[in-house]
């Protein structure tokens, strides 16, 4: 299936945005290392200086690291709610020197540590202080030990960074949720509509729609991705704003193989919290899945 993915989207636009340049395609070449291990999905990647790569598996729920000059690997962590453990890892989070963080869904409050010599270790607080009860949903982290969480309101969300050094939170961006789809109806002009300012036939969401995506690079620069039209708009850890002309693109038809890859990636299981008799219990569930009433025709810039 042909996709434009919005990671690699923004990490390219973090090179350079000139209001002239048109987007390129650029071929990144053969692969300088593999590994044999079978890998259910890689949720999350970070490669360390001397050339190991953290791998994370978030269905299969296991952390690797893997040496590719060795050609070993070994898993860290394992599952539980100790020190060194996680139930449901969804992300890495690279902050400075070597370190990284796994933010667990199912570990509110905390972020689970992997030290520079790809081990466990302890935990890093969340919460805003002793006082306030709320945590910093954490959403990315930049090399300066900064974290980025999404504060949603009923049409946008606000990016706050929390300088955790000096304590200061500021918002340095605010994101439209206009939900992207050609399936979307404008609004009517009498009557209620659904959140998005647009109307659609059917009650579940649009198979293939979109909407702002956001990235940030290991210096603190916010990357900006919009589908409508498909630009990228960069902030700099200072605040200056820099946007780049609409970025032309083909869209891709909507054909039998899309509409099967929609339809395998639906039935996946997902991460799932389930709390009875005052227990929490932590696994991947299979969704019920529904055909979908009407498809688009083509897909958006990106997902």
């Amino acid at each position: 299936m042909n996709r434009t993915h919005v990671g690699c989207a923004a990490a390219l636009a973090l090179v350079a945005i000139a209001p002239s340049q048109v987007a390129a395609q650029r071929s990144l070449g053969p692969p300088t290392a593999s590994n044999d291990h079978e890998f259910t999905g890689i949720d999350g990647v970070r490669e360390l200086r001397d050339g190991r790569v953290i791998v994370l598996d978030a269905r299969d729920r296991t952390i690797h690291v893997i040496n590719f000059a060795t050609k070993s690997r070994k898993t860290i962590g394992r599952l539980g709610d100790g020190p060194g453990e996680f139930r449901l890892p969804r992300a890495l989070l690279p902050i400075g020197g070597d370190t990284t963080l796994v933010d667990d869904m199912a570990r509110s409050g905390k972020l689970l540590v992997i030290t520079s010599a790809g081990e466990v270790g302890g935990f890093v607080s969340t919460e805003y202080n002793a006082i306030t009860p709320r945590t910093f949903v954490v959403g990315a982290a930049d090399t300066m030990g900064r974290f980025y969480e999404n504060s949603y309101t009923s049409d946008s969300n606000t990016i706050v960074r929390w300088d955790r050094r000096r304590d200061r939170r500021d918002a340095i961006a605010r994101i439209s949720m206009q939900v992207v789809s050609p399936l979307f109806r404008p609004r009517p002009t009498s009557g209620g509509a659904p959140r998005g300012g647009a109307e659609r036939s059917g009650g579940s969401p649009p198979p293939f729609f979109t909407v702002s995506q956001w990235a940030v690079s290991a210096d603190g620069h916010l990357a900006v991705v919009t589908p409508e039209p498909y630009r990228v708009t960069l902030v700099s850890p200072s605040g200056k704003r820099v946007q780049s002309q609409p970025i032309p693109f083909t869209p891709v038809p909507v054909g039998a193989d899309e509409k099967q890859d929609y339809r395998v990636e639906r039935q996946q299981p997902v991460p799932t919290m389930i709390f009875a008799n005052r227990v929490q219990t932590s696994t991947y569930r299979k969704p019920e899945y529904t055909e979908p009433v009407e498809w688009p025709s083509s897909l958006p810039a990106f997902l």
